[in-house]
């Protein structure tokens, strides 16, 4: 009987996070018993004027991933990785073209498009692979399935071949000498410049919507787009800080709960405003919507002070 799987698995479902390999990351790093702090918090959303988000890498990767107690290795995906890296205890994070992908029925024979598996399992007998996966067609709810061996490997040999061309197609989790060691939280390299610019151009366009929602629908109907991605991306970030241990006390995880809610709130607005262009809701509600924004200013002030700085 030629089969093995590695145990604890856990798929990460609890907001979106940049991109399927980020989940397939965390989800993997999930058979060590790593928790996902750190890989949230490393990437940074600075915040820039005008309404942009530059998404920063705080800690370089491959020195994070060391620290965390893990190395990533890319050898060809075959069966013979496969097993070597299952029986050592090492997940693998596998390319795909969706196309070849018998899984993904949206893309299968339609359409080339690069995505992940987490790969954690294998029973040679079947010719079966145990995979993490959505669980349904477009959908980021991420579940744990099993899948044709044979199947997988062709997707992952096109992934690496015309049109998609990719050369990280398979990707091996192995612990190093530092795994099971205590490393410091990303947070504490976050820089005093980098949190106060993020805060104070964060305030800046805060004052800038709030005008506009109230006296110039013109100047936000032409930027709307921009502006509604970048209330989605801070969002984001907030999510993310608000699932690691830096939020450790009810306080801390009431003002970030209410943060995200307010930015909710926001995003809200904005979409009924890009479907209708409804700039008469606006005007019936001034107050309510000025006091919307002067207590997510005020949120965003203690999440910055309080929240990012608790390493201190």
């Amino acid at each position: 009987m030629q089969k093995n799987k590695l145990e604890g698995m856990k798929p990460f479902n609890e907001f979106f996070f940049r991109s399927c390999y980020y989940h397939q990351l965390i989800s993997a790093l999930s058979c060590f018993g790593i928790e996902k702090d750190n890989i949230l918090l490393n990437t940074f959303a600075s915040v820039h004027e005008n309404f942009t988000v530059e998404w920063k890498e705080v800690v370089e990767e491959k020195a994070l991933f060391k620290s965390m107690g893990f190395d990533i290795r890319k050898p060809r995906f075959d069966k013979k990785t496969l097993v070597k890296s299952i029986d050592g205890g090492s997940p693998l994070i596998v390319g795909v073209d969706c196309y070849y992908f018998e899984n993904r029925a949206d893309t299968y024979m339609k359409s080339h498009a690069p995505h992940y598996v987490t790969v954690y399992g294998y029973d040679l007998d079947s010719d079966t692979v145990d995979i993490v996966e959505p669980n349904y067609i477009n959908s980021w709810v991420y579940g744990v399935c099993t899948v044709s061996l044979t199947n997988l490997l062709l997707a992952n040999r096109h992934y690496g071949s015309k049109p998609l061309k990719r050369s990280d197609g398979c990707r091996v989790l192995v612990k190093n000498k530092l795994f099971g060691t205590d490393n410091k939280s990303v947070a504490e390299s976050y820089t005093k410049d980098l949190l106060d610019g993020s805060r104070k151009a964060h305030s800046e366009n805060i004052k800038v919507l709030k005008n506009w929602l109230l006296s110039d629908n013109d100047a936000l109907n032409k930027v709307i787009y921009t502006v509604a991605q970048y209330w989605q991306n801070l969002k984001t970030f907030y999510h993310a800080v608000s699932k690691t241990r830096i939020i450790n006390t009810p306080e801390k995880n009431d003002t970030v709960t209410a943060l995200i809610n307010a930015h909710t709130c926001i995003m809200a607005l904005l979409w009924r405003l890009q479907d209708g262009g409804d700039y008469g809701y606006i005007k019936k509600r001034q107050e309510q919507i000025c006091s919307k924004f002067d207590e997510l200013d005020a949120l965003d002030e203690r999440f910055y002070s309080e929240i990012l700085r608790a390493e201190e």
